[in-house]
């Protein structure tokens, strides 16, 4: 059977994600200018154990994790200055989800007249 302390390497390893270092990228320099990347982390697991009438365990786990970078930090001798990056992608589909509910919830208002 599986003990919960087995499954300690496992959840190490999906929250090894959210350490500092993934997040921001190590300093780039150059030309008198610093640049250092963000990123969105995101990192999930779960695991469960259980026993069935007879005595009869198991287990399982899993986990999932995720980086994306979102913004430049750009520090030269104007300043700093953030920089986001834009998910072209992703602004794109919240536009197709967003008229789609607009175009279902007119169709529904227009069936009710």
């Amino acid at each position: 059977m599986t003990e919960a302390h087995d499954l300690v390497p496992l959840l190490d390893k999906v929250t090894a994600a959210a350490q500092p270092n993934v997040v921001f990228s190590q300093p780039v320099e150059a030309n008198g200018y610093t640049v250092i990347t963000a990123c969105e982390v995101v990192s999930t697991g779960g695991f469960g154990l259980g026993n069935d009438d007879r005595g009869n365990g198991g287990g399982g786990g899993g986990g999932f994790s995720m980086a994306r970078p979102v913004a430049s930090i750009v520090i030269g001798p104007d300043g700093v200055k953030v920089r986001p990056v834009l998910d072209v992608t992703k602004l794109a589909l919240a536009g197709i989800t967003a008229w789609g509910a607009m175009a279902v919830t007119l169709a529904r208002l227009a069936r009710k007249r």
